[in-house]
């Protein structure tokens, strides 16, 4: 404990005249009671807390130790969420909506790069968008293989959509945009010069290529494959109420409890695969695993589609489409198992998403090989020449 200030006294301040020693003391006094209040702050729990230090409240009881840590917890806090801002991705959920999406993230706002997996239970129908923190719907596009954007046009979405905010529109990263057809190259200065340009105007240069007035162009697209066949191909065991509509739909009348239809398809092991179906209005999908004859595991769903990955053993999927416990009347339309882990656009059997068409105008039909020699343009007899060249071969001519 610190000792008390002394006082001043005539014997022990010589030279000051008596009127200055009652000031001199009084300002002890004073300092003996800020060093009492002072330790007693930090002695015990009659301090200021976090609200003290905010507004400049009275003392309450808490330390000024825990009201330090308390703000320090706030910084760090608002520190984080600024970092996670740059470098973070968010995830939202929406199971109410259909096409126009909603999600809400605290203190968030839109900026460029910002990363969104958007979990949704409705499936898109047609062009989309995201409102996120209602600070106004933004439209959610997908990009060709020449990064143009285009709208959705419906089944894009389902599960979880990753979307990444260009600084004016959401561009679905999971996603691709399966009716884009490159642009058609007029290729009659490529055949005839070996260079050219297509009709967005990227330079194509093939003349390393030419060989006997012929250029080699190979051409790369993306094929998918749906491995479910259609129901009218014989390979599918139908119950006995069913009624096949079309190629891609088939009819339930259920009279009784789980009443199916399937067919087994040949599958990869470990390998991502999903089912789908379109306009799933009940009844259950199932996948069951099989290595060969033998049954391994099964999943199923009573939503539109399924993802699952087989495993080491399996060699067969079998897809069942079924009325489980309910008797009603179910419809399954555009079934699709595809090797993919997102649902795509509906195809049947194989289809290459990427087409594109070469138009060759003119050919070259010199085949490159020249002789010394001259030929006379009236008779049409060889001469010979040491400066001029001519064809050595014949050049078969349309008449």
């Amino acid at each position: 404990m610190a000792q008390d200030r002394e006082k001043l006294t005539p014997g022990n301040f010589w030279g000051d005249p008596d009127n200055e020693y009652e000031k001199i003391n009084r300002n002890a006094d004073r300092n003996n009671a800020l060093d009492s209040d002072f330790r007693s702050h930090l002695t015990t729990n009659t301090a200021h807390n976090s609200s003290d230090i905010d507004d400049n409240s009275g003392e309450t009881t808490g330390k000024v130790t825990d009201a330090i840590q308390s703000l320090r917890s706030s910084i760090d806090s608002i520190t984080t969420a600024d970092s996670n801002a740059d470098i973070g991705v968010y995830s939202i959920a929406d199971n109410s909506n259909t096409n126009n999406y909603e999600g809400t993230v605290t203190g968030l706002s839109y900026f460029s790069g910002l990363k969104v997996n958007l979990l949704t239970a409705n499936q898109n129908t047609a062009s989309s968008t995201l409102n996120l923190n209602s600070l106004g719907a933004k439209s959610i596009k997908v990009l060709d293989t020449k990064g143009n954007k285009h709208d959705l046009t419906g089944k894009e979405i389902y599960g979880i959509a990753q979307l990444e905010y260009d600084g004016t529109d959401f561009i679905l990263i999971n996603g691709t945009y399966a009716d884009y057809t490159p642009a058609i190259y007029n290729t009659s200065s490529i055949f005839s010069a070996g260079y050219g340009t297509d009709e967005s105007g990227e330079i194509l240069d093939y003349r390393s290529s030419i060989k006997n007035g012929q250029v080699n162009v190979v051409l790369r697209g993306n094929t998918r494959t749906n491995l479910i066949p259609t129901f009218d191909s014989g390979e599918w065991t139908l119950n006995a109420n069913v009624t096949v509509d079309s190629s891609t739909k088939i009819t339930l009348d259920a009279t009784d409890n789980n009443q199916y239809s399937n067919v087994k398809i040949p599958v990869k092991s470990n390998t991502k695969y999903t089912l789908s179906v379109k306009n799933f209005d009940g009844g259950t999908i199932k996948a069951l695993f099989y290595n060969e004859s033998t049954y391994l595991t099964g999943l199923q769903s009573n939503e539109n589609s399924i993802t699952l990955t087989t495993t080491s053993d399996t060699t067969d999927i079998l897809v069942e489409l079924t009325n489980s416990n309910t008797i009603d009347t179910f419809v399954w339309e555009e079934v699709q198992f595809e090797e993919t882990e997102i649902v795509k656009p509906f195809i049947t059997g194989t289809k290459s998403t990427l087409s594109t068409r070469l138009k060759s105008i003119g050919k070259n039909l010199f085949d490159g090989e020249l002789e010394l020699g001259n030929l006379n343009l009236t008779t049409g007899e060889d001469s010979d020449s040491s400066i001029i060249h001519r064809s050595k071969n014949f050049i078969n001519v349309k008449p």
